[in-house]
């Protein structure tokens, strides 16, 4: 069983593919969208995973107006299933791939991920500071590119849309892709709308593979800067024995400072550790140690 923390680093890389999109609006929201539910017809083919791709982020408002959406600051709250436990979610987007989400569970601690453009790290109460090398960094480099969701096959070669089955209580086209190296991706459309539903798929956290379930129960249209978007309002994430639920409360986009997407002092200071020792210039040899003249006598 992992631990607590990690369990919510591995939800919070699966959670920023849906509650933490850049494409959620400004201003109220609608309520939440349910659908009358379609049912699938048996005698035309099934759609092809591109084509369920493309038709989710019309329906989302398009591609264009998704990756435009920032800077954003997404804050929403967050509760254990099953348990008292509760607590806060805040991320952080702007260009052109900048990211940091903070969740914050009070007395058990605080768990945060950020990508600067540059430096992918992560903080918590078990693993500690820590710079994000391999497979860790590019899952949240490519978490926290703007336009991800477009590319949520990308690296994913083979696909197939394996008929219907249900998630979040609706009909919805189940897609399966996997890539070259082993990885894997479950992804589920609905049927009658396009929408997401859900994503299965397995994160790599400290080294451990960890599989994550994420089911979308409720969709809200929001007043976006470039237009009218659909975006997730409920997400349910879970990982081994523990679920979570996300509820976003409240989005912004106002202009974030710089300083926000720093690495902590306590990844900088690994950094600093880390740096390797300045060498001379090309064709220099490096000045001999200069040693220090002796006392001169008293007269």
């Amino acid at each position: 069983m992992h631990t607590p923390s990690r369990v919510v680093v591995a939800v919070t890389l699966a959670a920023a593919s849906s509650i933490a999109t850049p494409s959620f609006g400004q201003g109220a929201a609608s309520p939440p969208v349910t659908p009358a539910v379609a049912a699938p017809t048996t005698a035309a083919p099934a759609p092809t995973a591109d084509a369920l791709l493309a038709r989710h982020l019309e329906a989302c408002g398009g591609a264009e107006t998704l990756a435009a959406a920032a800077p954003l600051t997404t804050n929403a709250t967050v509760r254990f299933q099953g348990t008292p436990i509760t607590g806060t979610y805040v991320a952080r987007r702007a260009a052109p791939n900048r990211f940091k989400v903070v969740i914050d569970l009070g007395d058990l601690g605080t768990v945060s991920q950020g990508f600067d453009g540059t430096t992918a790290w992560s903080l918590d109460q078990d693993g500690g500071p820590r710079v994000l090398t391999g497979i860790e960094r590019t899952q949240l480099e490519r978490e926290a590119a703007l336009d991800r969701e477009a590319k949520l096959f990308d690296g994913f070669p083979k696909r197939e849309t394996r008929g219907t089955a249900k998630r979040s209580d609706v009909d919805c086209w189940e897609v399966r892709a996997s890539g070259d190296d082993g990885s894997s991706l479950v992804a589920f459309f609905e049927v009658s709308t396009g929408l997401l539903r859900g994503v299965d798929r397995t994160v790599i956290v400290a080294g451990s593979p960890v599989k994550t379930t994420t089911t979308i129960r409720a969709y809200a249209s929001y007043d976006a800067p470039k237009g009218r978007v659909q975006l997730p309002r409920q997400v349910e994430i879970s990982a081994d024995d523990r679920a979570m639920t996300i509820e976003t409360s409240d989005v912004s986009f106002a202009a974030l400072d710089d300083a926000l997407f720093e690495p902590p002092a306590s990844v900088r200071a690994i950094q600093k550790e880390a740096a390797p020792a300045k060498r001379p210039e090309s064709g220099k040899s490096p000045e001999p140690e200069k040693k220090p003249e002796p006392a001169k006598k008293p007269d």
